[in-house]
């Protein structure tokens, strides 16, 4: 199935709605930053590493997300701060 761009009206029948399915991963990494590691790691579908940029980073769509790509994330006053990317990049925002 070819997604759309649009994350709402993907067109994928019977598929989780898009506000369920980042309520999901938000509370996810919540809980990851209330953990007392210093360094966790995530494996994940690209689905979740697109939400986390899009809805918790604020970074925007990605244009490119490679296989295996690595985001390196930090937490700054409980909050998540990227530190790099490989294998990804991220469109540039317009104003």
């Amino acid at each position: 199935v070819k997604l759309k761009k649009d994350k709402l009206r993907h067109g994928v029948i019977g598929s989780e709605p898009y506000y369920h399915f980042v309520a999901r991963v938000k509370n996810v990494f919540h809980e990851l930053l209330l953990m007392p590691y210093r360094t966790i790691a995530v494996v994940t579908h690209g689905g979740v590493v697109s939400a986390v940029a899009r809805e918790l980073l604020k970074i925007g769509e990605f244009d490119l997300l490679g296989d295996c790509a690595v985001l390196e994330l930090e937490v700054a006053n409980t909050k998540l701060k990227l530190i790099a990317m490989r294998r990804a990049t991220v469109q540039p925002k317009t104003t």
